[in-house]
């Protein structure tokens, strides 16, 4: 985990780096750290006062919505590379064409009974 972690970071600073002066990327490596100490210390001191019973169910339900929002936006993107139809009528011809295959499929295929 630190591994990964320590090799993000140092691809992130190598990234900057390159699109920054040294100075800058020094000040924001600071302020990145500080307010990662800052955070770590907080959430070490605040576990000890959270019910995990509630914060699980918070936590449940925003990934859910993270989940609900990555399927939409997938749908989209297969809808515009043109894998799915993009209108009720497409849909309407997509169903067709899919129990058309299917049933030509099932006639044309001998299983051993």
């Amino acid at each position: 985990m630190v591994l990964r972690e320590g090799a993000e970071t140092v691809l992130t600073l190598a990234a900057v780096s390159l699109n920054s002066t040294e100075l800058l990327s020094f000040l924001g490596t600071l302020a990145g750290v500080s307010v990662a100490i800052l955070f770590g210390v907080m959430f070490v001191k605040g576990s000890v006062r959270i019910n995990l019973q509630k914060f699980f169910r918070v936590t449940t339900v925003i990934l859910f919505f993270v989940a609900a929002q990555l399927i939409v936006s997938g749908l989209h993107e297969l809808s515009e590379n043109g894998a799915l139809p993009a209108s009720n009528k497409k849909w309407r011809l997509w169903d067709r064409s899919c129990a058309t295959t299917c049933s030509s499929l099932s006639r044309s295929s001998r299983w051993p009974r």
